[in-house]
């Protein structure tokens, strides 16, 4: 081999190890919002970078495969380039470690893995027809497929499973870490998106007024003196129990105080509602039935609480002492 050949496959594989090197920390610090969003604007590499960054086991071996090669090329290359000077064994060993070995770590790792980490959202998609290029020779040529077995063994042994991906709740609490640490959305808006994320876990008994804490009026009491109904609680409207405690229906407290016939006024369309039903899907029940609050039974028809509107939005908005 020529010093000129020796010299191009050395300067090659210094490129393509600052190359590699920096697209493999690149794609960790990638702002995958702004490339969710440039992607959705029509711009073509990042579309293709979002694909894939997809297959991130298959990219990884990509980039290890094709980082080792450099590393591979750029020391043969200086090694012949030393041979060349009829040096002894040792001497071209100790030579090669000495000029490799600094110039790898520095222009080959450390430099670009910086460079790259600071200009990841405008370089990384600059790259990505490099990567793909270099993806599918090395699938063509076995060796991605290979080492994607070996990655998959390795994890079935230590008790992981390779073929686990973000679902679609994880993945927004993703996006939604991305965009705060890249200062895309603001502590007001982070904290309403954790929120909204958090109220998947809420069932309607972490929210709702514990039965022995809500006024009630008996069926039988609804004929007496309503103001003696009204002057027991500041609440407008009261849940109506039978003798034997179960919900009838919610009266209001100004129906009573006008003297409308009671029973006429009992509204038994209540929605009634699971303890295990989450707090999304009592909203949305409430919403549909255009009533302001919904009694939570037990398995067996009793009553064990009421939760209104109020209480189904406070963990998204927080209190609302002025409801």
């Amino acid at each position: 081999m020529s010093i000129v050949v020796s010299l191009i496959v050395a300067i090659i594989g210094v490129i393509g190890s600052a190359i590699f090197s920096g697209l493999e920390t690149g794609l960790y610090v990638v702002n995958r919002v702004r490339l969710a969003v440039r992607a959705g604007h029509g711009d073509r590499s990042a579309a293709r970078l979002e694909s894939e960054l997809e297959h991130p086991e298959r990219l990884l071996a990509t980039l290890l495969i094709a980082n080792n090669a450099a590393n591979y090329a750029g020391s043969l290359g200086v090694a012949a380039i030393l041979n060349s000077f009829e040096l002894s064994a040792t001497g071209v060993i100790l030579l090669n470690t000495a000029l490799v070995v600094p110039i790898l770590l520095v222009f080959g790792e450390t430099l670009p893995k910086d460079l790259f980490r600071t200009r990841a959202d405008n370089w990384i998609p600059r790259f990505v027809g490099p990567l793909r290029v270099a993806r599918r020779v090395l699938t063509i040529i076995g060796l991605v497929p290979l080492l994607s077995l070996v990655d998959r063994l390795v994890q079935r042994v230590v008790g992981g499973d390779p073929g686990d991906r973000l679902g679609p709740r994880a993945r927004m609490a993703w996006f939604i870490r991305e965009s705060a640490a890249s200062g895309s959305l603001s502590p007001a808006q982070l904290d309403l998106a954790d929120r909204a994320l958090s109220m998947r876990h809420l069932a309607v008994t972490s929210e709702m007024t514990p039965w022995r804490q809500v006024v009630t009026v008996r069926e039988g009491d609804l004929d007496g003196d309503p103001r003696a109904i009204a002057q027991r609680t500041m609440r407008s409207r009261l849940p109506v129990i039978d003798s034997s405690g179960r919900v009838l229906g919610v009266i209001g407290v100004q129906d009573l105080l006008l003297g409308r016939n009671s029973k006429a006024c009992i509204d038994d369309s209540i929605p009634r509602l699971g303890p295990g039903t989450q707090v999304f899907v009592a909203l949305e029940t409430l919403r549909q039935a255009r009533r302001p609050m919904g009694v939570v039974e037990d398995g067996a028809g009793r009553p064990i609480g009421i939760v209104t509107l109020k209480d189904l939005v406070e963990p998204l908005l927080g209190d609302l002492r002025a409801w």
